[in-house]
């Protein structure tokens, strides 16, 4: 089982590339994956000794349709408090997961994280990423076409 196995500080199998990941202030890491031929996208969490989360839990063509991806970008700089939002959305259980990877104008402000809300009782747990020890980027993941877009949701 994956789970009991730690191929390092990458979390990544052989035949798997990095799309999109980050240390956390907590010392775990998240890193989103895909097959590279893009057979599948996977989500991992954990430490170098075990992953803790993931998801899915089949890898195949159908994993890319578990996931959701929302942009939005406001230009204008400080002036017109400009940003840039990227989110990747999946569902497992009870629980939403929204990793995020966000730019905003005003004060130079990078953030990447992961928001966590459990449906049942509507509490949000935020973990929050170290800006710094990001790889990849959340918005090359929608250019490949294997993600649907969702317009109308900003995290």
């Amino acid at each position: 089982m994956f789970t009991t196995l730690c191929f390092g500080q990458t979390y990544l199998l052989p035949n798997e590339e990095v799309i999109f990941s980050f240390q956390t202030k907590n010392g775990k890491k998240m890193v989103l994956a895909k097959d590279k031929e893009n057979e599948y996208i996977i989500y991992r969490f954990g430490n170098s000794k075990k992953i803790e989360l993931e998801y899915p839990s089949t890898k195949d063509k159908n994993s890319w349709n578990k996931f959701m991806y929302s942009y939005y970008h406001r230009g204008g700089g400080v002036q017109n408090s400009g940003m840039e939002l990227n989110s990747l959305f999946f569902k497992n259980g009870n629980f939403e997961y929204v990793i995020y990877y966000d730019y905003h104008a005003e004060g130079e402000v990078y953030e990447a994280g992961i928001l966590i809300t459990d449906l049942i009782i509507n509490k949000d747990l935020n973990i929050k990423g170290i800006y710094k020890s990001v790889e990849g980027d959340l918005h090359e993941i929608f250019n490949t076409g294997l993600i649907k877009e969702d317009k109308d949701r900003i995290r």
